[in-house]
């Protein structure tokens, strides 16, 4: 017999229902580590699952620069008005394509929205047959091309070709604005079918 049996039997105690009583406790307390450690589990696999469909939620409401594109080009004003209703160009042609279209269009997005008031946006699927015409007056020979107008009347040296980063469209836009020198100087890409086509200075 164990010391533990011994004191036990000189305290009075049965120390077969002592041992079961003992052994169920211990049993319980395993029960609820056991309910703990599922409950932990569950709660990280429930916290994995929310951050997933978050996630997946997040990434696919978002438009695709693709569509953000489209959706820029559906509310160009015609050519002939942005050339001529006072207002400064922006005038960018994109393809579906390009990777530098896809980067700048969410950045395009943001300054349409807050410039448009002021500023024309006009951009413009170098791919589409019905653009050609643009496509050989702007001189467009890579992508992204982008063009900056006062009015009707061209800027020289301003095109650019390529990947622009936003503060430098804003910069462009500012002083597009004010009727200011452009601060970053590009190319004289405007061919003499501009010219013909909207008799820009």
């Amino acid at each position: 017999m164990s010391a533990q049996d011994k004191l036990l039997l000189k305290l009075g105690k049965n120390v077969d229902s002592t041992r079961a009583a003992f052994a169920a406790k211990v049993k319980a307390s395993e029960a609820k580590e056991q309910r703990m450690q599922r409950g932990k589990i569950l709660s990280a696999l429930i916290s994995v699952g929310l951050g997933f469909v978050i996630h997946f939620v997040l990434t696919h409401s978002q438009l695709s620069p693709t569509v953000i594109m489209h959706e820029l080009e559906k509310k160009n004003p015609p050519i002939e008005v942005a050339l001529s209703n006072g207002k400064p160009t922006v005038i960018e042609f994109y393809a579906d394509w390009c990777t530098d279209c896809k980067v700048m269009a969410p950045k395009l997005s943001k300054l349409h929205a807050t410039f448009s008031p002021t500023v024309n946006f006009v951009v413009v699927n170098g791919d589409a047959p019905e653009n050609q015409d643009l496509v050989s007056q702007f001189r467009v020979d890579g992508i992204p091309h982008i063009s900056f107008i006062y009015g009707g009347k061209r800027i020289p040296d301003t095109t650019f070709i390529g990947l622009v980063p936003a503060d430098v469209m804003t910069q462009q836009i500012d002083a597009l604005r004010a009727r200011a020198p452009l601060p970053y100087q590009g190319l004289e890409l405007y061919s003499d079918e501009f010219e013909e086509a909207y008799g820009a200075e």
